[in-house]
């Protein structure tokens, strides 16, 4: 089996004296078309070794991999300096639509700068007639970079998807809402005089 991150020596979950930079998982659902999960980096100021990587995986049957990797190594100055590898993958597949296998490893990289930045990235891929997507949402919170990975089967082609994505796009450029803005009083206009209350009995 190839080694997933050549050049980088494993980080163990254990290792004495430096804590895992990369926190647990939380699920946050799982089908057999699509699959969400987050989790956190902690990007760290020192590593056991001078190029680590450490990672962090789950396997969803029927449903999807996710994969939170972070390669660091140590620059001249001696700090730490981490790119996050992210991989997703579709492997649930439906046979009958002339599917046989797992759609394949889609791979998303965020250097340091990026990861404090914020933001999001989508890449796809083609699996049998249809094509898989898999996007990254992450931010910074309390000094940790989250990230949110996301794998979806689309019933179409990776050309169809495009045009479906493009034309979405375009919708959403003509659609310019105008909000009404609201009435102000005249401050020149005196405010009505309230309706006299009737008396008990009248």
């Amino acid at each position: 089996m190839p080694h997933d991150h050549p050049g980088f020596e494993y980080w163990q979950p254990s290792q004495p004296g430096f804590p895992f930079p990369v926190g647990d998982i939380d699920l946050n659902y799982a089908n057999p078309d699509s699959a969400s999960a987050s989790a956190e980096f902690t990007l760290p100021a020192a590593q056991p070794t001078p190029a680590t990587v450490a990672e962090r995986f789950i396997g969803i049957a029927h449903s999807a991999k996710l994969w939170w990797g972070l390669e660091c190594v140590d620059d001249l100055q001696g700090g730490v300096i981490c790119a996050a590898v992210l991989r997703g993958q579709h492997v649930h597949w439906f046979a009958e639509h002339g599917e046989s296998e797992s759609g394949p490893i889609q791979e998303i990289r965020l250097t340091a700068a990026d990861m404090n930045a914020g933001g999001y990235r989508q890449v796809l891929a083609p699996h049998g007639p249809h094509c898989d997507t898999f996007s990254v949402t992450w931010s910074v919170q309390q000094g940790k970079v989250r990230c949110t990975l996301l794998v979806i089967h689309f019933r179409m082609t990776v050309e169809q998807f495009r045009r479906a994505r493009d034309e979405a796009r375009r919708h959403s450029e003509k659609r310019i809402i105008v909000e009404p803005l609201p009435l102000l009083p005249d401050p020149d206009e005196p405010e009505p005089t309230p309706a006299p209350v009737p008396m008990p009995g009248t």
